[in-house]
């Protein structure tokens, strides 16, 4: 697996991979890691740690692969909270806010 840390994207096949990198997302993600770092460290006690590589601070944040990490039963019920938030129907009792299960 090919994995672009700065992106926060993978990719299975050489050649996709690739083309992400000669790509405009990939482009637009280089360009904007100075800033993001100047401001990663300018942000002082609230966010900035010197423990916290560069590459970790500026890489883009993906909820896929933040998904993919949790165990199965929990991405199961992250995918119908999602889908019931989304809206499309009667999904949970208005009042109270509670989704029905």
């Amino acid at each position: 697996r090919y994995e672009c840390e700065l992106c926060a994207c993978g990719f299975d096949k050489r050649k996709n991979y690739a083309a992400h990198l000669a790509g405009v997302r990939h482009a637009a993600s280089l360009a904007a890691e100075p800033s993001v770092w100047r401001d990663w460290e300018a942000s002082g006690g609230a966010w900035y740690s010197p423990a916290v590589s560069r590459c970790e601070a500026t890489r883009a944040w993906s909820l896929d692969r933040f998904v993919d990490g949790l165990p199965g039963r929990t991405r199961s019920s992250i995918g119908r909270t999602l889908g019931a938030a989304g809206g499309g129907g009667d999904s949970g009792d208005e009042e109270t806010g509670q989704l029905d299960p």
